[in-house]
């Protein structure tokens, strides 16, 4: 016995379902915008300023962890010769 396949959705369905989708996609990026946007400010005055900010904070956590997680750098003994790096 063999399945038929069903009729297919209406053009007008298709229209709706897309919408939708789209609309679901838009919620999402608004609300992860809207989370940066109240948890980081997009300009601080100082340095001060932002080591204060709960959100600059977080993400400065998250941004060491992850170079540490990845292995980016290591910390070695700096020769005697040698000058560090400047901020």
């Amino acid at each position: 016995m063999m399945i038929q396949p069903g009729p297919l959705p209406s053009r007008k369905v298709l229209v709706l379902l897309v919408i939708h989708i789209l609309f679901i996609i838009f919620l999402a990026i608004t609300s992860c915008l809207l989370h940066i946007v109240l948890l980081c400010p997009l300009s601080t005055k100082n340095v001060n300023e932002a080591l204060d900010h709960l959100g600059w904070q977080q993400a400065m956590i998250a941004e060491m962890q992850a170079l540490d997680h990845n292995s980016t750098w290591e910390l070695v003994l700096l020769l005697p010769r040698e000058k560090k790096v400047g901020c």
